[in-house]
């Protein structure tokens, strides 16, 4: 299927899906994503590559800190209440694992916390680099966030690649951008033809450097997360198995919140 097509459709899809799910609870046997995009981040933080090292790495860090507080929040099957977290530019996304959690699967109530934990932790992170960087003016950092309602591991799939695809326009488009090619809206949502004025132009490795920021987090046994940067080739030929994989993880019986506290403070200290 050519990608402006399908994006088109995935868009449709997806588009229609998140205004359905805003509702006040989900079912046991859907899943639930909060994706969440960080307000006004490209536009302080972006430069010629886009994606600067110091943005990615805050939304990195700032993710590994909110999957340590929903660890284990999960009630029956011993399941991760994360099946997945996906991190495109600066835009987030939680998929939480099907059946019942101790949120009592209450979507504004997720909503809120994820959010609400993003938001701090990286305003947290941010002010802490600010005592060593006085020329970081960003005192706050927050996100707005929306609920979507997922039924089930390829519907999951066909999102992330969704997101993905977003992603991938608006990288091509950038790249072109900042090397001073103008372009018009149509070649900007035709991924096709702006992946051929990039080959053309021979700017697949600026593409490419955003394009490896882009990450599929999946939930380890040690209480972390496994990164896997997102590609063409992992959308395609991965991501399914990822998912289905991370559906099947179990956590152990043992919570071991002293473990976990002390890696999120051994993380704040190397800030």
């Amino acid at each position: 299927m050519d990608m402006k097509a399908e994006l088109s459709k995935l868009k449709k899809k997806y588009t229609s899906r998140e205004k359905d799910s805003v509702k006040h609870e989900y079912g046991p046997g859907e899943y639930l994503a909060i994706r969440l995009d960080g307000v006004r981040f490209t536009h302080k933080y972006s430069r010629k590559e886009f994606i600067t090292e110091f943005m990615n790495t805050m939304i990195s860090d700032t993710v590994f800190e909110v999957y340590q507080v929903l660890f284990n929040k999960h009630e029956k099957d011993l399941k991760n209440l994360v099946l997945c977290v996906v991190q495109v530019n600066d835009e987030v996304t939680f998929i939480l694992n099907k059946g019942d959690n101790k949120y009592d699967r209450r979507i504004l109530k997720i909503l809120s916390i994820i959010n609400g934990l993003m938001s701090s932790w990286s305003t947290n992170i941010v002010l802490e680099r600010q005592r060593k960087n006085t020329t970081l003016k960003t005192k706050i950092e927050y996100y707005d966030a929306r609920p979507i309602i997922l039924s089930d591991t390829e519907d999951i799939t066909n999102y992330v690649k969704y997101r993905y695809l977003v992603a991938k326009k608006h990288a091509l488009a950038k790249t072109l951008k900042f090397n001073n090619v103008k372009i018009t809206p149509p070649i900007w949502e035709n991924i096709s033809r702006s992946k051929k004025m990039v080959a053309e132009r021979k700017l697949e490795a600026e593409f490419h450097k955003i394009e490896n920021t882009f990450t599929l987090y999946v939930p380890a046994k040690d209480y972390s997360l496994n990164h896997i940067i997102l590609t063409e080739s992992c959308v395609n030929n991965l991501l399914k198995k990822l998912i289905v994989d991370s559906n099947k993880q179990k956590c152990t019986s043992s919570s071991n919140i002293p473990q976990i506290k002390e890696l999120i403070e051994r993380r704040m200290l190397s800030v």
